[in-house]
């Protein structure tokens, strides 16, 4: 594996399994929430872009762009989001937001006192969806960078490589428009 990578990724097949498992085990709390509404779909957007600005995953970069503008997000609001910049009106998300950015920072690992602010201030079932919506952008994360780690350094092919290289020829390549052409488009 290129050991000069910089984003975050996986290192041993231990690890996304643990995502997994941990998701997985959160599956009736999430239909909860479905039910209940503790995390609606724009603050759960918001949580997913806070943790890929951390993380720096082009994939769920680009994917979430496409969904929070469909879902009636200003432009400028998904840019901030995405550049890590925390500017929310709601007070409410705010908080569960920077924690977000924090427990991807620290790898998933926040610090405790934190970690029990945002359970005396959401509950304890609000709190558990936030860092369970917060797992699985992680595990996208780091799976989309474990992929353009691994497969990137076998193409050879600098910047431009990515797991699609690999699939050519039998495959056509999506056509893959980044962010920044996403935002200018919908601000036209």
């Amino acid at each position: 594996m290129k050991t000069d990578f910089q984003k975050r990724h996986y290192h041993t097949i231990f690890e996304p399994v643990k995502d997994i498992a941990f998701i997985l085990g959160k599956a009736p709390l999430m239909l909860r929430n479905r039910k209940n509404g503790w995390v609606s779909a724009d603050f759960q957007e918001r949580l997913l872009m806070a943790v890929t600005a951390v993380n720096g995953c082009r994939y769920c970069n680009y994917y979430h762009t496409r969904v929070a503008l469909r879902m009636g997000f200003e432009p400028d609001e998904v840019k901030s989001l995405l550049a890590g910049d925390i500017d929310n009106p709601d007070p409410d998300e705010v908080r569960a937001l920077l924690y977000a950015q924090h427990w991807a920072e620290t790898n998933a690992r926040p610090d405790s006192d934190l970690r029990d602010q945002i359970i005396d201030h959401y509950g304890l079932d609000r709190a558990a969806v936030i860092e369970t919506i917060m797992r699985m952008i992680r595990f996208g994360n780091l799976s989309g960078n474990t992929i353009d780690c691994c497969f990137g350094s076998r193409a050879g092919a600098g910047d431009n490589s990515d797991f699609f290289s690999l699939l050519n020829p039998f495959i056509k390549r999506p056509n893959c428009v980044y962010r920044q052409d996403a935002l200018e488009r919908s601000s036209q």
